[in-house]
């Protein structure tokens, strides 16, 4: 405990900001890896967004002009509705379920000896380094039904079939999330460690349980972390094509396998370029909204706190 309490000191923990030993200005530094992040980011967005009013045209690919038939297409076509909301539906749950598995994981981390958080940040890092093709492959051997885990179910003889479990929408959550647990664990653990332990102590000397102490104390602490976090496997999950191609299957489709598919099959540019921009405004509105609203209760919750310790109540 000694040992956590003199990092946190020497850290940014406790509310303490950092101040660099160089008096040096920070936006002309920026101004490089701007220019590069404009011309391999920004611009071929902007490429592609012009790609999106234009006409299709067979023989051609496509034919300048500026037109909304692709996104009134989209919209108007129930197949492409469906993949958006089943994108929209795996997203959401896969992010909420590797939360859920991820914080008690971080939780148990920040308050570990030193020696156990190394050896879990290794253990969390080594998947990492996996290619998604190859954990796809992995449960693709464990979810088929001749996999490992029906043979195991038949043997047991707690199934009389082998279960479908490959080419579901629920497998798909379920590896999206084993697989987004490390990035979310690390990102909570990070802000978990700069909680100073005498705050959780003041709290259960004031009589606050386990729970309480949990709830009222080290979540709404940790809320950057988990905003972070959520937002990051979120976007990530959204964009999805490894997991949703192979452990879905073409009956599954999701934005990303139907933008590869319009790009690569039907060679329609314009159309794929209309899923690429709705998927990235989509992408942007959802992460934009969730980080407003969490951001806003935060500060109302930060500021009745504030309150609460100038008028002298508990």
């Amino acid at each position: 405990m000694q040992r956590r309490n003199d990092r946190v000191k020497a850290g940014t923990g406790f509310g303490r900001p950092v101040k660099s030993s160089l008096d040096v200005p920070v936006i002309p530094l920026l101004i490089p890896a701007s220019l590069v992040t404009s011309l391999i980011f920004i611009f071929p967005l902007l490429v592609f967004l012009r790609f999106s009013f234009n006409h299709y045209v067979p023989q051609k690919v496509m034919e300048a002009a500026f037109t909304w038939e692709n996104y009134r297409r989209f919209f108007t076509n129930p197949y492409y509705l469906e993949i958006l909301w089943r994108t929209i539906f795996t997203a959401f749950f896969s992010t909420l379920f590797t939360l859920i598995v991820s914080f008690p994981v971080a939780y148990y981390m920040a308050h570990t000896s030193a020696g156990i958080r190394s050896l879990m940040v290794i253990l969390l890092v080594f998947p990492m380094m996996i290619g998604g093709v190859i954990r796809s492959m992995g449960w693709i051997g464990l979810l088929t039904e001749r996999g490992l885990l029906n043979r195991i179910f038949l043997d047991l003889g707690l199934i009389a079939e082998p279960l479908k479990m490959l080419y579901t929408n629920q497998a798909v959550i379920f590896v999206a999330t084993t697989i987004e647990i490390p990035m979310m664990t690390i990102t909570i653990e990070a802000t978990l460690e700069t909680i100073h332990p005498d705050v959780e102590a003041a709290a259960r000397n004031l009589g606050a349980d386990k729970f309480n102490t949990l709830w009222r104390i080290s979540i709404p602490l940790a809320m950057p972390g988990i905003l972070a976090g959520t937002l990051l496997i979120f976007v990530q999950c959204m964009n999805t094509y490894t997991t949703s191609r192979m452990i879905g299957g073409p009956r599954l489709p999701m934005m990303a396998p139907a933008l590869y598919g319009e790009l690569t099959d039907n060679i329609n540019w314009p159309f794929s370029a209309a899923i690429a921009m709705i998927l990235l405004i989509l992408t942007l509105g959802i992460t934009f909204a969730y980080s407003h609203m969490l951001e806003k209760r935060y500060l109302r919750a930060a500021n009745i706190a504030a309150k609460e310790q100038k008028h002298g109540q508990p």
